[in-house]
């Protein structure tokens, strides 16, 4: 009795942690134009800011805009699902897994807005928008170049030792699969959230099973 027992937490924790780690959350988008507003092509590029609605006890997170096909405006709230960009599988994006190192490439070029100047964030933001959506905007030389950054940093051996786990992309939850349509765009962000990995929390229950098992083994023996 004491091992079915066993074997039914271990059933239960592990679809809590896959169920906890599927929640989406809610956001709000800022409530007026970025600092410092630089722009490029007729959009503003760089970071934005926001907050998640779902949970007001974490700080303004930032957010970094990949997706051009779609639209937001000033103060806009809406529910997303939140994908780690450490993962091998990421269906609850626009662009889908098959689209994942361009989400990283994306990714690591979004932290070339904190150290670069911002006459380079409009080259940055373009690469960023093509590597998901080719050909718009036409970036010229400066997108060219950051485009040719983000490819030679994926042939290097930096690539598969670089922490992943940092980024989150945030994708409205009746937009997964939709390059357009379905809500309001998507966003790559490095903040931490409260929403629980996948892989960590099935390990986590992996290793409170594996414990659960020994002790009710020694009951037994006992």
């Amino acid at each position: 009795m004491r091992v079915l027992r066993t074997i039914s937490l271990a059933v239960a924790l592990t679809v809590t942690a896959t169920a906890a780690a599927a929640q989406p959350i809610g956001l709000k988008f800022q409530s007026g134009r970025p600092s410092p507003a630089v722009t490029g092509y007729g959009y503003y590029v760089g970071p934005f800011s926001g907050t998640v609605t779902s949970n007001p006890t974490l700080p303004t997170i930032n957010l970094f805009c990949v997706d051009i096909l779609n639209s937001i405006t000033w103060g806009f709230q809406w529910t997303a699902n939140v994908t780690s960009l450490a993962l091998t599988s990421i269906p609850n994006t626009r662009q889908g897994t098959a689209a994942l190192n361009s989400y990283r490439q994306a990714a690591w070029l979004t932290t070339k807005y904190a150290t670069t100047n911002i006459n380079q964030w409009a080259g940055i933001q373009a690469a960023v928008w093509n590597l998901l959506n080719p050909g718009s905007p036409n970036g010229g030389a400066a997108e060219a170049y950051w485009l040719n950054q983000a490819n030679t940093f994926q042939s290097s051996s930096g690539w598969n030792s670089y922490n992943w786990g940092q980024f989150y992309v945030l994708t409205p939850v009746n937009a997964a699969g939709l390059v357009k349509g379905g809500g309001t765009q998507e966003f790559i962000t490095t903040s931490p959230f409260v929403t629980p990995e996948p892989g960590t929390l099935i390990l986590l229950a992996t290793g409170l099973v594996g414990v659960i098992g020994i002790v009710a083994v020694r009951s037994i023996r006992a």
